[in-house]
């Protein structure tokens, strides 16, 4: 969740692509075809939260972190 406002306010610029169901198709095309990598860094469970976002905010995590339920 994004405060886009906000950050807007604050000179912050981001991109954002367009949500339809045309684009998530084209998504799912370049998924099957192998164009898209997703790459986990370390999966926690909610219980290690903290942990996690420590991990996050030390700043040197190359994939996503995932909390599980």
């Amino acid at each position: 969740m994004v405060d886009y406002p906000g950050a807007e306010r604050l000179g912050v610029r981001g991109l954002r692509g367009e949500r339809t169901a045309g684009r998530l198709a084209e998504l799912v095309k370049l998924w099957e075809a192998g164009g898209l990598r997703l790459e986990v860094e370390e999966s926690f469970p909610m219980e290690r939260v903290a942990e996690a976002h420590r991990l996050v905010g030390a700043g040197h995590v190359r994939g996503k972190v995932v909390l599980t339920m």
